[in-house]
């Protein structure tokens, strides 16, 4: 991103540049520097910056694969660049990173252990 030209001010998700929520925050402290983005998976969270969110349901494995069955949640979107030139011909390249991240909804959701 930085050697692109561009850097934390000019990367949102979803290309929502208008919203600080959307934004990424550098993280200077690793080498190379990363460029953190922070979102709840709750459905308001995420259609703030226009993530999209899918659950899927597949079944188990194991000795208990016909009574279980795992549910999941995929989040993904897009990292936009912005490009603050104002000439109509532009020679800075786009930046545009997509990013899919699955979830088992067991970590998500507070778990009760049952005994029997």
């Amino acid at each position: 991103m930085y050697f692109g030209g561009y850097n934390e001010s000019l990367m949102a998700l979803n290309a929502k540049f208008n919203i600080p929520a959307c934004r990424g925050v550098a993280d200077w402290t690793v080498n190379p520097p990363v460029l953190l983005f922070n979102f709840s998976i709750s459905q308001e969270a995420l259609t703030l910056c226009g993530n999209n969110m899918n659950i899927t349901s597949q079944v188990g494995s194991g000795v208990f694969s016909d009574f279980s069955q795992i549910q999941s949640v995929n989040v993904s979107g897009l990292i936009n660049s912005w490009d603050p030139s104002t000439t109509t011909i532009t020679y800075r390249q786009q930046l545009m990173y997509q990013f899919s991240c699955l979830y088992p909804l067991q970590y998500l959701v507070n778990n009760t252990e049952l005994s029997v």
